[in-house]
């Protein structure tokens, strides 16, 4: 609330006496009318920006991040959901589809480190007990709980696919921090296998969960990653490169990354035959990645950061309902 109105009845030493205008004596009264009061009460105020005067405040919040495949691609969906969510880090809701995706790359991720240890691929309850684990860390409700234990039933395909013809990975989850002209940039990828031993090149796993066909056209045939139709994932895995190829703290240094591949786990709901992907069944996208695309994100992340640096912020011109639709602070730039 902007404005609390309070009326209430005179009392007896409030109400001036009837004589005083025999004596010349003018009244006034120490507060303003109450049809005054709710008059000034119902003008629209002009809108100002929220963050107009706090320039030095954010510059000192800057100082002190880091950027990532994350929070870049925030930023080039929309500044301001950037300095919400990565500069000012306002709480959001618990959404079932992240708590579901993390749970799932944890249960993965001790998959194979299990295979690792052992040389044993473990089974599917193994699996899933890594991933009921996880789900119960996060504190849900038990009622989200439930559905995101039936919604892993659907991951017994992709469980089979890879149990048949196991692939030792070369790393796991590996966190790769760089410098970029004085620009801490950092990630990890979800796994690192060989793709071709004797040229010494591998390639970058990324574990998704929702559907494909949400990705396809923003993934295949895209000029530019800079540009607004191109997918969020495609310039994750060119990230994955770039921060792999640049980290002096990698173990394997003789080899390049030449692809990266996106792999959904769950069943796809729609056949899309020109991608491969079937009814049904888990799918994966994989892409070349190469030294073109490689020094267009360096450029991309220069720009982002001088952007940021200069305080580039600002909403979206008007609201887009698919990018504002299911954003956390859509009641705040909006209503």
């Amino acid at each position: 609330k902007n404005n609390v109105l309070f009326t209430a009845s005179p009392g007896e030493r409030d109400v001036p006496s009837s004589f005083l205008r025999h004596l010349g004596v003018e009244t006034r009264t120490q507060h303003p009318d109450e049809e005054v009061v709710l008059e000034g009460s119902l003008k629209k105020a002009e809108w100002r920006d929220p963050f107009i005067g706090t320039d030095e405040v954010l510059k000192d919040m800057l100082e002190i991040i880091s950027l990532n495949p994350t929070s870049l691609n925030n930023y080039m969906r929309c500044r301001r959901k950037f300095l919400y969510d990565n500069v000012l880090m306002l709480p959001g809701p618990k959404k079932q589809s992240l708590i579901f995706g993390n749970s799932v790359h944890s249960g993965l991720e001790h998959l194979y480190r299990e295979y690792i240890r052992t040389g044993k691929f473990p089974d599917f309850q193994f699996f899933k007990d890594r991933f009921i684990e996880s789900l119960k860390f996060q504190g849900l409700e038990k009622a989200m709980e439930l559905r995101c234990m039936e919604q892993f039933e659907g991951l017994r395909k992709y469980y089979d696919k890879i149990s048949s013809k196991p692939v030792k990975p070369l790393g796991l989850e590996n966190r790769m921090p760089i410098n970029i002209d004085g620009i801490v940039f950092t990630g990890k990828y979800d796994k690192l296998e060989l793709e071709d031993e004797e040229n010494g090149l591998v390639r970058v796993v990324d574990y998704k969960t929702g559907q494909a066909k949400n990705h396809t056209a923003g993934i295949h045939g895209i000029r530019s990653l800079e540009d607004e139709s191109c997918d969020e994932y495609l310039r994750q895995l060119v990230c994955y490169k770039l921060l792999y190829e640049r980290d002096k703290t990698r173990e394997h240094k003789h080899y390049t990354v030449s692809h990266g591949v996106l792999v959904f786990v769950e069943p796809a709901k729609d056949d899309i035959r020109k991608y491969g992907v079937k009814k049904g069944e888990p799918s994966e996208f994989k892409i070349e990645i190469t030294e073109d695309m490689v020094d267009e994100m360096v450029s991309i992340i220069k720009n982002s950061w001088r952007n940021m640096q200069d305080l580039r912020f600002e909403k979206l011109e008007k609201r887009d309902p698919k990018k504002c639709g299911n954003c956390d602070f859509d009641y705040i730039c909006w209503t």
